[in-house]
Formats: C-alpha cells, structure tokens, sequence
C-alpha cells in the first residue's frame, strides 16, 4: 500500500503503528533474569522455591513488570487474558503473534489457546525473540505480541 509514498511517509506511518504494538510475555525459569541482573539472587531463590513466574510486558521497547503468578500455565494464562484485555472489542483491528525463546512446543500451545477466540487475526509461525530479550529472559521466554493493522490515513 505504501510503495508510492516517500521514504518520510513510510517512516510517519511505521511510528504510528509501533505505538500500538505490545508485548505480554512470561518464562518459565528465573535463571537469566538473574544473571542479567533484572532480579537478585535472594528474589530467583525465593521465586523459583515458590514456583512464582513474572508477567512483563514490552511497550515502546522497554520492559515493565506487569505482575507476578504462581505456577508457568497460570502465567501463560495470565498473557493471555492481559491480551484478550488489551485488545478487546477490537481484535479484529489487530494481528498477533506467538514469541518464543526456544522452546517451540510452548509457543505452538499458546498459539492453539489462543485459536479458541476465532477473532484472532494470528500470524502462522512463531516467531523467535531477538538476542536482547534472549539474553535477559532465557530460552524460556513466551509471549503474545501484537499490533494494530495498517489502515491508510
């Protein structure tokens, strides 16, 4: 749809839609967000003997705690009601997709919960997180992210 605007045009309207793209996401072990210093030593401990998983969300390319459940499927849960949330009434204006780390069979689950809500635009593959959230999640990172569909102004 854009191949006729300039290079400014494309630029305007890209910024517009990263204002509408969020990611909720968990992991299963608090490994890495302790190694790489977003939790203490004391709180991984704590966390891990209590089973507790961090939600976090992604907004504007900086990572905010969004709360804190017992138990990996409560948490998977948990993103997926923040979403259903989020985006609401309008699913339909949004396209989403499943993020994983590196365990797949995770992202494919998600992925079929989340197909029971036949709104859902959902994109087919998931998709893997980059090497920054990698790095501080781990390879047991697992979110929903979505965006609001391009509609030309």
């Amino acid at each position: 749809q854009l191949a006729c605007c300039s290079l400014q045009k494309v630029v305007i309207e890209a910024k517009k839609l990263c204002d509408t793209a969020k990611i909720n996401f968990t992991v299963e072990s608090l490994d890495y967000l302790q190694k790489g210093g977003r939790i203490g030593k004391a709180g991984a401990l704590a966390g891990t003997i209590l089973n507790i998983k961090p939600i976090i969300e992604m907004t504007q390319g900086e990572l905010h705690p969004a709360g804190k459940v017992r138990g990996f499927k409560k948490a998977v849960k948990t993103i997926i009601d923040m979403t259903e949330k989020e985006i609401g009434a309008e699913a339909e204006k949004y396209r989403l997709c499943i993020i994983s780390a590196q365990k797949m069979e995770n992202a494919i689950e998600l992925k079929k919960a989340l197909q029971q809500n036949t709104k859902y635009d959902i994109l087919e593959i998931p998709f893997q997180v980059g090497v920054t959230i990698g790095a501080h999640a781990g390879p047991t990172a697992l979110g929903i992210c979505y965006i609001k569909k391009y509609t030309q102004l």
